[in-house]
């Protein structure tokens, strides 16, 4: 299991981390379903129509 886990960080560091700085929306994929529509309609609320955070 532990090559599975560090290939997974791997791969995060590869793939996810770059990116990090120029996203707009971050959101914990640990949490409940529920949480996380929550974060992504509250990120979406703050946006302006044009994709601009208001």
């Amino acid at each position: 299991m532990k090559v599975l886990t560090g290939h997974r960080r791997a791969a995060r560091e590869r793939h996810v981390e770059p990116l990090r700085a120029r996203c707009d929306l971050g959101v914990d994929g640990a949490l409940a379903p529920e949480a996380l529509a929550g974060q992504l309609w509250a990120g979406a609320a703050a946006r302006d129509g044009q994709g601009r955070v208001s």
